[in-house]
């Protein structure tokens, strides 16, 4: 479900960044109703509701998203994501899908051609 409209930032968020292997995955802490919490997506970053309501907004999209438990959003895009509880004890994983960088890629491939 999309909404449109903005989350008010606090400036004493905490920034938490996802880590840049291909398929890491990480618990979240658990967010009061109200609570927020700022994090730095990558392309493929997945956020997935594990209790409580999420609400999602990233800086420079026009729409917001509501998670609920089992449901996930995937941000298509570099830059920071505001995640705010809507209701008490409210929970998320992250688990980054991202490809390797096209630099790897290239060293791989030369690699190939010297074995």
């Amino acid at each position: 479900m999309q909404f449109v409209g903005r989350i008010q930032q606090n400036p004493s968020m905490t920034t938490a960044r996802p880590s840049r292997s291909q398929q890491d995955s990480a618990q979240s802490p658990t967010l009061l109703s109200g609570q927020t919490q700022t994090i730095e997506a990558r392309p493929g970053l997945e956020v997935r509701a594990t209790s409580g309501v999420l609400w999602l907004t990233q800086e420079g999209e026009a729409g917001d998203t509501l998670l609920r438990p089992g449901q996930q959003w995937q941000a298509s895009r570099a830059g920071r994501v505001v995640i705010q509880a809507i209701a008490n004890n409210s929970n998320w994983t992250t688990t980054n899908h991202t490809s390797p960088t096209p630099a790897k890629n290239i060293f791989a491939t030369l690699a190939s051609l010297w074995a």
